[in-house]
């Protein structure tokens, strides 16, 4: 652009107008390149604070009773019941939110339950 510039080959104008554009576009790339660094680093501590915590739990014996520490360190949220494409409802579906992994669902948990 610069020699164009000096070529005469484009104004003063059409150079600066140029020049606002690709700096815009840097300024918004070097912003994205930061909001994108700081989701990765995110992501890389929670998973780092899961595998800790699997290690945890697998150096552990089975717990014999509820352990709420322990849940809301895993568990994000549990999301009750479901309505499917067709409409239906299904009330006792559970679907857990895991913490930096997968989610866990348990479907038809009245039955599971009823029959232990």
């Amino acid at each position: 652009m610069t020699d164009m510039l000096l070529d005469d080959k484009i104004t003063k104008e059409a150079y600066d107008e140029k020049y606002e554009d690709f700096t815009a576009k840097i300024n918004r790339a070097k912003k994205e390149k930061e909001i994108y660094g700081s989701t990765v680093d995110a992501k890389r501590d929670v998973s780092k604070r899961m595998k800790e915590i699997r290690q945890r739990l697998a150096e552990t014996d089975v717990l014999d009773e509820f352990d709420r520490v322990v849940f809301e360190s895993i568990v994000e949220k549990i999301l009750v019941g479901e309505t499917k494409e067709d409409g239906t409802v299904d009330p006792y579906k559970l679907t857990f939110v895991l913490k930096g992994i997968d989610n866990r669902v348990i479907p038809n948990a009245k039955n599971r339950y009823t029959n232990h």
